[in-house]
């Protein structure tokens, strides 16, 4: 019996030699040899909740590799549906062992309202925003119209990542920031008996439809985007601060309007522009820097991280006539200046 047991010990012995002269002495389960393997996962946390959104948020993903010699695409890939959804995804990469960079353009909007131009090299991987049309109203503006519930859209980049030639299983995580806003602006009438959804045209102006390949802007022509949904209906009075206004919690006559946009950056002049049918235009506010004054509990984070982490927003406008009395965003009241209107 000794003798056996010594011939078995001898037996595994040997083979443990044999794999560490063949695999450097570590074994991987669920891979058959010794060459290394590359696997990207995709994180959306850059959101205010902190909590990575990528399975309920992210429908589709386009990676390229970058070989950082040459700035040439060596390599690309696109997942989509039922594949996303399956708990820890990751893509697995086939390139030789080097220095890489990866971009990925993401969610459903690249590749249906957006569109990611062909290239050979990573700086051509621009993004544009096709949805355009002419306008759908003679206001006398310039560029196209936007009328589209846009799909989302998202971007990430991980630069100058080593692939080993070592064997074993190399994970890179690319960290996705989302493109397209969602912004809901109610107009309240605070003593209209009613309010008629076709009385107001709701506009946001920008020059923001084209995304370069590191999520910059390019130049571009000024886009309108117009609401793709429109209704009217009752609101909730927020706290005010003027004596005789409505009280707090009473229901008063609104238009609601929602409308999407592309990427909303610190250098833009993002404008709402509210225009009544028959009185013309009511205001011209800039909303980054009404974004940017309403941050709140998320004043730490620098300003165009807080932009790009805040994708809904919801605009409360309080009327009398035709005049602008009072502005929150999301919920935080904003003390306007005469000079921004």
């Amino acid at each position: 019996m000794n003798h056996k047991l010594h011939i078995f010990r001898t037996l595994l012995s040997a083979l443990a030699l044999l794999a560490l002269n063949s695999c450097g002495g570590l074994i991987y389960d669920g891979e058959g040899d010794c060459d290394p393997y590359y696997k990207v996962r995709f994180v959306y946390d850059r959101n205010l909740e902190y909590a990575d959104a990528f399975v309920p948020q992210v429908r589709e993903v386009t990676l390229y590799v970058v070989d950082d010699a040459t700035g040439h695409i060596v390599w690309q890939k696109h997942d989509s549906g039922a594949a996303l959804r399956e708990p820890g995804y990751m893509m697995d990469v086939d390139v030789p062992p080097g220095t890489y960079s990866l971009i990925a353009w993401c969610g459903e909007g690249h590749r249906s309202h957006f569109s990611v131009a062909e290239s050979d090299v990573h700086t051509g991987l621009t993004c544009r925003l096709d949805e355009r049309a002419a306008h759908p109203e003679n206001l006398g503006l310039e560029g196209s119209a936007v009328t589209a519930c846009l799909k989302p859209l998202f971007h990430g980049r991980l630069m100058a990542s080593v692939f080993p030639d070592e064997q074993g299983v190399h994970v890179y995580t690319v960290v996705l920031t989302k493109d397209t806003n969602d912004i809901n602006v109610q107009l309240v009438q605070r003593y209209a008996p009613t309010v008629s959804a076709d009385d107001y045209i709701v506009t946001v102006t920008d020059r923001n439809g084209m995304m370069d390949w590191d999520n910059s802007l390019l130049d571009d022509e000024q886009l309108t985007y117009y609401p793709w949904q429109q209704t009217a209906g009752t609101a909730e009075m927020l706290p005010s601060a003027s004596a005789d206004a409505p009280s707090a919690g009473e229901w008063v006559p609104s238009l609601s309007a929602d409308i999407t946009t592309a990427r909303i950056t610190t250098g833009s002049d993002m404008r709402l522009k509210i225009y009544h049918r028959e009185r013309g235009l009511i205001c011209s506010l800039p909303l980054v820097k009404y974004f940017l004054m309403s941050k709140g509990q998320h004043a730490h984070l620098a300003h165009q991280d807080y932009l790009d982490y805040c994708s809904s927003y919801r605009i409360v406008v309080y009327l009398e006539g035709s005049t602008m009395t009072q502005l929150f965003i999301n919920s935080w009241r904003v003390v306007l200046q005469d000079s921004d209107l």
